[in-house]
């Protein structure tokens, strides 16, 4: 019987326990088939109007919109090309006692809906704007929901910034980026540079070198009218990560820290490991992503998460000897990279 390395989450918890599934068809919600699974790609925008026009988007593509974001979009109704809509857009409200609890059950309920739909779409998109909606919180309900990883799959996250406030912050001697932004760079898997019209090019060009310096996990920043993925499909959470290391610009900052072992690890430690990690920095940890080859096992186990959730699927379906490289890199706030890599090559197999 083949070995499967496994971690089963707790939600909302300060450790998560990982096992060993003994046989190929003991399986639960997180070992999905992502290649059959609808794509949900999140876009993260404050102007979700602006977005719409851009060729992102996947023929068939079903929209889903925040509150807010609904309400600024509905003047302008749907995208000039009405041929992207599967149907009706989805609103998920947020308009109770607790903003987490309303993004879990709501936001759940519009994607379960759009999967379910007699036209399966090709494509979710969700426009969340990060003023008045916790990113952070919605995209663990997309990555923790059974409802969800039953039938779809977080697929990217695009985060879309204006080009033209950065450049007064940049020559006035501001901020570029301020805090609030912060969460949403560290989830990003490609930015949006809009509004690049208004600005000149070496300024352009210095926005975004700043936006992927700011990011170990975002490959490309896209102009307005630039086409990014395969048919609204990038496959940017479920593989293992290509990442570099970011240093905070200043104490309590932004940083992305990647671990590295090229030997498998030990499955107690990497346990006790995963156990502290999340204990110690789950208050820090905006983003977790990686691919663990561990002793015994003849498939990596890519594990991804977002605040205190983290979940895990096999790499591959087929029993082949893979790579024993283990990856895994964690963006958030305050990390101390020397101890979370000491830790870490402690869990490397004698």
């Amino acid at each position: 019987m083949r070995r499967t390395f496994q971690m089963r989450a707790r939600y909302q918890k300060a450790d998560i326990s990982v096992t060993c599934a003994q046989d190929s068809k003991n399986k639960n919600h997180s070992h999905y088939d992502v290649s059959v699974s609808v794509p949900i790609t999140v876009v993260v925008s404050p102007r979700p109007k602006e977005v719409l026009e851009v060729p992102f988007w996947a023929e068939g593509a079903s929209f889903i919109f925040d509150q807010t974001s609904a309400m600024t979009v509905a003047e302008g109704n749907a995208p000039s090309d009405g041929r992207v809509y599967a149907s009706e857009p989805e609103v998920f409200f947020r308009n109770r006692d607790c903003q987490c609890c309303a993004i879990r059950e709501d936001l759940v309920c519009s994607v379960v809906r759009a999967t379910r739909r007699a036209q399966v779409p090709n494509q979710i998109v969700i426009f969340l704007d990060p003023t008045r909606c916790d990113v952070l919180v919605a995209i663990s309900t997309i990555l923790s929901s059974v409802e969800i990883t039953r039938r779809s799959s977080l697929d990217a996250v695009l985060v879309h910034v204006d080009a033209a406030e950065l450049a007064t912050r940049l020559t006035t001697g501001g901020e570029v980026i301020d805090d609030s932004l912060l969460p949403a760079i560290a989830v990003a898997d490609r930015f949006i540079l809009g509004n690049c019209d208004n600005v000149l090019p070496h300024i352009e060009q210095q926005l975004r070198a700043e936006l992927m310096g700011r990011s170990g996990f975002a490959k490309e920043v896209f102009g307005a009218g630039e086409r990014c993925g395969d048919g609204g499909r990038l496959q940017a959470w479920h593989v293992a990560p290509e990442v570099r290391s970011v240093e905070a610009d200043h104490p309590g900052g932004l940083s992305t820290v990647v671990l590295r072992a090229d030997q498998p690890l030990d499955e107690d430690a990497i346990n006790e490991w995963f156990d502290w990690m999340i204990a110690s920095h789950a208050s820090r940890l905006f983003r977790l992503q990686g691919t663990v080859s561990v002793q015994g096992n003849k498939e990596r186990t890519c594990c991804h998460g977002v605040l205190s959730f983290a979940g895990s699927h096999a790499e591959s379906t087929e029993s082949v000897t893979c790579s024993s490289e283990s990856v895994i890199a964690i963006s958030g706030v305050g990390l101390d990279g020397d101890e979370l890599m000491a830790r870490f090559a402690e869990t490397i197999a004698s």
